[in-house]
């Protein structure tokens, strides 16, 4: 008998090699953690014990009482466990007292299985007493059954075992036999001497005392047979087991079982379901205020995203409002019951939304025209054709490309300011050359920069330019407004060129000063290393006596200074050009008017006024 439980196993030979527990412990793995799929078959006979415990409880009346347990672990060895189907207490003849036992149902659907279930019942009778290894056992209970019959015997020390096949009949389940086992113990203390000498090599390592103190295995626990792969899932999954017995094992040793479970979750998938109410009544509350949005998934997501800030900000709002003032007056702190009766009768999330929506528009509507951006417009829709219309207008009415006073103009006047910074299809601001948008101006004609001039009454005297003030000078202006700006980046690669400033900031005469100073700074950086390379030709000519002294470097530098280069003089007279008159008197003219307008614009202690002057208020773009 010993020899049909064990199989393969080989009672005088009980060791195993390390190539036979290698792969035996890769079996366990697999079948312990392995994905496996269920059988039609599998699920009817899962789904039939429940209506067959319910027919052994009313029509067998030997057994007294039917208990459901879990996984069951043997106190003599932790490695080997059973899981049987239920425990029951029996009447046995010959016993005054009713005695344990472990309940095993077998549904037979196929209709092989279902005839040999029926022969045996009918030679046999439908209730069976018998013995462990006897022919009754063998015809009653299939030899694939057999070891698990006296396995659960053994890790349980019961002396018997019911074994019990079904049915399923017009879909509840039919009891076909009842058989009671009697299992001696010589036949539990054989099989459990092969498990033994099986499982305490493939597993006692898992099992020790340090290593279920310590909770976690670490690589010094394993056995030299077991491959990394099987160290790495082993690692993985004890963790939870060791916790698992820390659980139930209480401070004097004994085990106490837990409730009934069907498996252990994640602490944060517990807070997860604790926590989803709420969060189905926030994707309800979206819902209700949520518009349907037809366009693509992006789209749909940032609305999503407004449609929960809105409904936060209506929770933020009941919760300083409402509940806070309400708690105040309280004793002590509510419970979330009493919160939410209070709430109850609070504003609604339709209302908080026409509130809040009504409230924004007339905030907006309180602001002045000129302080609103202008969106990117299509150039026949109504707010395109509109505002073209009163670009021609203002061109029709005011002298177009500005001459004079341009930089002060586009401060203080709101549709100028709004131009600047407008831009849609009809309304492109594009750079051009001055030569292709001023009548008269030759190819490669160069104009002061309108954002980073600076005057000469500002310029420190040893940085003026034969009298002159400070720009750089440019042969680019922007198609729509009409002015020249340079798209030097003064002050670095990183930095932005007036044309990008001019078009891009709001505060312009702020601007103006920043990017005037940054000029200046790289105008003093040009002139240091202009001395010093002076300073050096003057070394140079001091170690050669040959050589005549030359001016002094100072002398030397202001004379460079003063006499202005070809290039110059030649960007002069395309500026006159532009002009549309080469006189002197027109010259002298034009650069008195500029000197004064630009001093004035610039530098003056009125300056931050240009912007106060407008009555509105804004800020730095940076």
């Amino acid at each position: 008998m010993a020899g049909e439980i064990a199989q393969t196993v080989d009672l005088n030979t009980l060791r195993m090699s390390d190539e036979g527990l290698t792969n035996l412990l890769q079996d366990c793995i697999a079948s312990w953690f392995g994905r496996h799929k269920g059988t039609a078959m599998m699920a009817a006979g899962s789904r039939n014990e429940e209506p067959t415990i319910q027919k052994l409880r009313s029509s067998v009346k030997f057994i007294q009482v039917i208990y459901d347990v879990g996984l069951l672990r043997w106190r003599n060895n932790r490695c080997i466990g059973v899981s049987p189907d239920a425990v029951c207490l029996i009447s046995v003849a010959g016993k005054t007292q009713p005695v344990p036992c472990c309940l095993e149902i077998k549904s037979r659907l196929a209709d092989t299985t279902v005839r040999r279930a029926e022969s045996s019942a009918t030679k046999h009778g439908s209730v069976v007493n018998c013995v462990f290894g006897d022919d009754t056992f063998k015809d009653c209970v299939p030899a694939e059954n057999r070891a698990q019959v006296v396995h659960q015997a053994l890790v349980t020390q019961f002396d018997y075992g019911l074994f019990v096949t079904s049915k399923v009949q017009g879909g509840e389940g039919s009891l076909v036999q009842v058989v009671v086992i009697e299992i001696p113990a010589s036949i539990r203390m054989t099989h459990g001497l092969v498990l033994c000498a099986v499982a305490t090599p493939l597993l006692g390592f898992l099992h020790g005392e340090h290593v279920v103190k310590r909770g976690v295995l670490i690589d010094d626990d394993f056995p030299p047979w077991v491959t990394v792969p099987q160290k790495a899932i082993l690692k993985s999954r004890a963790k939870l087991y060791f916790a698992h017995l820390k659980l139930i094992t209480m401070a004097d040793g004994t085990v106490k079982p837990t409730q009934p479970l069907l498996l252990y979750k994640h602490s944060v998938q517990h807070r997860y379901n604790k926590q989803k109410p709420g969060l189905d009544m926030n994707t309800e509350l979206s819902d209700r205020v949520a518009f349907n949005s037809k366009g693509s998934f992006e789209s749909k997501y940032v609305f999503r995203m407004l449609d929960a800030i809105l409904v936060n900000s209506w929770r933020a709002h009941q919760a300083v409002f409402d509940v806070a003032p309400w708690m105040a007056t309280l004793a002590e702190p509510p419970t979330l019951a009493q919160v939410r009766r209070k709430l109850h009768g609070a504003e609604t999330i339709e209302d908080y939304v026409w509130y809040t929506s009504t409230a924004s528009l007339a905030e907006l509507a309180s602001l002045k025209r000129s302080n609103l951006a202008i969106p990117n417009l299509r150039d026949d829709s109504p707010a395109g054709a509109l505002f073209m219309q009163e670009f021609q207008r203002y061109r029709e009415n005011n002298v177009w490309p500005m001459r004079r006073g341009a930089l002060e103009k586009f401060i203080k006047d709101p549709f100028l300011k709004r131009l600047r910074t407008a831009s849609f299809p009809g309304c492109e601001h594009k750079s051009g050359r001055v030569h292709e948008l001023v009548n008269k101006a030759s190819e490669g004609a160069r104009r002061k920069c309108i954002l980073c001039f600076v005057s000469k009454k500002d310029v420190p005297e040893a940085s003026r330019l034969h009298g002159r003030g400070v720009s750089s000078n440019s042969s680019f202006m922007c198609t729509t407004c009409m002015v020249c700006l340079c798209k030097k980046k003064i002050g670095g690669s990183t930095a932005k060129s007036c044309y990008e400033v001019w078009h891009e900031r709001k505060n312009l005469a702020l601007e103006a000063t920043k990017q005037r100073k940054r000029l200046l700074e790289s105008r003093e950086q040009e002139d240091a290393e202009k001395r010093r390379k002076l300073s050096a030709n003057a070394n140079s000519q001091k170690k050669s006596p040959s050589k005549s002294p030359g001016p002094s470097q100072d002398a030397q530098f202001q004379e460079d200074r003063e006499q202005p280069d070809e290039d110059e003089l030649v960007e002069e007279d395309q500026e006159d050009e532009l002009d549309g008159d080469n006189t002197d008197e027109q010259d002298i003219e034009e650069e008195e008017i500029g000197e004064q307008y630009y001093d004035d614009v610039y530098f003056s202690s009125d300056i931050d006024s240009l912007e106060d002057s407008t009555g509105e208020e804004e800020e730095d773009s940076e």
